[in-house]
């Protein structure tokens, strides 16, 4: 083998290893937000749970689900919520929004970054509205009645489990 062989077969192995990823940016936190709260003007907020605020939200959500400890919404004047979260797919971060009205009602869920090579279908409109209308009281029972999708199984159950853990804040922060 000569020494050009050595250096091809060198760089073969390297970028073989090389893994390819790609971000797809679908709408922006504002969007979202316009879309959930048309017309509604929304204070932005970030909130760091304190440790009995975690471990309150771990007693009802249980232990495999990761919390962040640090909250971002925009709150509307009449209790109403946008979330931004994030959640890791299969291999990668899926960052979503979640509108909860007055009420205490899930109004809208957008999917606003994805980053997993597969498993998009999160996006579809039939799977989302799953979510439209789910009262934040009933937050532990969502993982049971929201249907997971083949091919996305890990994406649809992470993102469901985070919505989950949203629920569960919201109630427990409540305005």
């Amino acid at each position: 083998m000569n020494h050009n062989s050595c250096a091809i077969l060198g760089l073969t192995v390297v970028t073989s290893c090389v893994s390819f990823s790609h971000a797809v940016v679908y709408m922006s936190e504002g969007t979202a937000q316009a879309g959930f709260f048309p017309g509604l003007l929304m204070t932005a907020h970030i909130q760091a749970l304190s440790g009995s605020q975690l471990a309150m939200i771990r007693s009802r959500i249980g232990p495999s689900v990761p919390i962040n400890p640090l909250l971002r919404y925009w709150q509307g004047p009449g209790g109403e919520r946008m979330y931004v979260d994030a959640v890791i797919g299969k291999h990668d971060w899926i960052r979503y929004a979640l509108g909860i009205d007055a009420a205490g009602h899930v109004c809208g869920m957008e999917i606003l970054e994805y980053r997993e090579a597969y498993g998009s279908e999160i996006r579809a409109p039939g799977w989302r509205k799953q979510f439209i209308g789910y009262p934040v009281q009933d937050a532990e029972s969502i993982s049971q009645k929201i249907s997971i999708i083949s091919g996305a199984t890990l994406s649809s159950r992470h993102v469901t489990e985070g919505i989950e853990r949203l629920l569960v804040t919201h109630e427990l922060l409540r305005p």
